[in-house]
């Protein structure tokens, strides 16, 4: 019997502490990578993962592959890897809550991987932009609808950033009903709009007349205009990642003093664990991002932090988190108790039962530590209204310490590669084009 203790012992803590966040740890050297802007190398990166199309897994799988290849200028692959990630959250998200029974004795992690409601919403973000890299202006359009559709169900808290660039769209689509809707619902969701936004809305009531424009009373609205025949680029930064999930384990027996206050029902030594997710801190550097367009300075508005909305939903959701947790204990211990059996039955072999079923209880208890990872932690966005021409820009991010780094190649939408020495890039505007040039840091 010792020695089946000896043995029982060593499993958990091998098991404890040798398989612990190895979803998290595998994917570091694909992090490394994108940092570097090295995403063909990522890409390799990722495929040595191990990571499969597993079913417990399979939307996680795709949703980063998805990210990946939009990063490598893959956007057709990207396409496909998304588009199967949404059907895949459509059906995990409509498929019935059977396996939840199972989990009650093991962990979460025998689940399938469902997604949160930001997954469902990025996996459109990024097929949008690979769409307008391909420059499928109609397809995109589809997943802004899809975009507004998923909205309209899960919107927790406001998505400015999201609404914003939808409106930016429909406007340049002439859909002016809908841009006006969409500019609207970015103006109430910020705490405090963007100077892209509202130089976006000034330019957007001048142009067109739009008398519901009335509706919205800010004196930083007002009549604009931009250059004749002029193009709009929209500038996006993604910067750093969201935060990864850890585990916290709390691992004791139940006290001596609590077996003797209750010697019928706690009188057996009973290992107790329960393992519940959090998250690590962010570990975003950038606090600011500048556009140096033909030697002028303009700072970029924070579009959407991105970090912050997923830490908020897990705050919200940590409640439910926890009483699943406890309730996989008590699961556990019933269990253990049942098998124990009654004092009269007692003997060597229930008593071995016992211990097993408290070693395996332990062993299975794991905090569900999948997300995706890839996710950028920060969204900035800035607009110019440009005449026609070729223009030469630079990005400057800033720290705390102050400039972190100048951007060494980034992504027009255009199907283009936009790069250059020393972090200067080039494009071409045509009058009445949208351009956005996406870069990542």
């Amino acid at each position: 019997m010792s020695r089946f203790k000896f043995i029982s012992g060593f499993l958990i803590l091998f098991f404890i502490y040798g398989c612990g966040g190895i979803y998290n740890s595998r994917m570091t050297p694909v992090k490394d990578d994108v940092t570097a802007g090295n995403y063909e190398k990522a890409l390799k990166s990722y495929k040595k993962t191990g990571l499969k199309d597993e079913n417990k897994s399979s939307l996680l799988y795709h949703l980063e592959a998805g990210i990946l290849y939009h990063l490598a200028g893959e956007y057709k692959t990207s396409n496909y890897f998304l588009e199967r990630a949404e059907w895949l959250a459509d059906e995990l998200y409509t498929k019935s809550l059977s396996g939840e029974a199972a989990a009650l004795m093991t962990s979460d992690k025998t689940l399938p991987y469902r997604g949160e409601y930001y997954d469902y919403l990025y996996t459109n973000y990024y097929k949008l932009l690979n769409y307008l890299s391909l420059g499928k202006f109609e397809d995109a359009l589809v997943e802004v609808r899809r975009i507004n559709h998923k909205l309209s169900l899960f919107e927790q808290e406001p998505e400015p950033f999201l609404h914003f660039i939808t409106a930016i769209l429909y406007d340049y689509n002439n859909q002016t009903s809908d841009a006006f809707i969409e500019y609207k619902k970015a103006y109430q969701a910020y705490s405090n709009p963007s100077r892209s936004l509202l130089e976006s809305l000034s330019l957007f009531c001048s142009e067109t007349n739009f008398a519901r424009c009335s509706e919205i009373k800010d004196s930083r609205i007002k009549k604009s205009s931009a250059p004749e025949d002029y193009g709009t680029v929209i500038f996006i930064s993604e910067t750093g990642f969201v935060p990864h999930k850890i585990e916290k384990r709390t691992e004791a027996a139940i006290p001596p003093s609590y077996r003797k206050k209750h010697p019928k029902k706690l009188k057996d030594i009973y290992y107790m664990t329960i393992a519940v997710p959090e998250y690590s801190a962010p570990l975003e550097t950038v606090k600011e991002v500048e556009l140096v367009l033909n030697g002028e300075v303009q700072k970029f508005d924070l579009g959407r932090d991105i970090s912050g909305m997923v830490l908020k939903n897990f705050q919200n959701e940590e409640p439910k988190i926890m009483a699943k947790a406890i309730a996989r204990a008590v699961t556990k211990y019933i269990t253990y108790k049942s098998v124990k059996g009654k004092e009269s039955d007692k003997s060597a072999l229930r008593n071995l039962l016992g211990t097993s079923v408290n070693i395996i209880g332990a062993v299975t208890e794991q905090a569900d530590t999948r997300s995706w990872l890839t996710l950028p932690g920060k969204i900035f966005i800035t607009r110019k209204d440009l005449k026609p021409g070729d223009y030469n820009f630079r990005l400057n991010y800033l720290s705390d310490n102050g400039l972190s780094g100048k951007t060494l190649s980034g992504k027009a939408l255009s199907g283009k590669d936009l790069r250059g020495k020393s972090g200067n890039m080039n494009f071409a505007l045509e009058s009445g084009e949208l351009k956005f040039i996406v870069i990542r840091k």
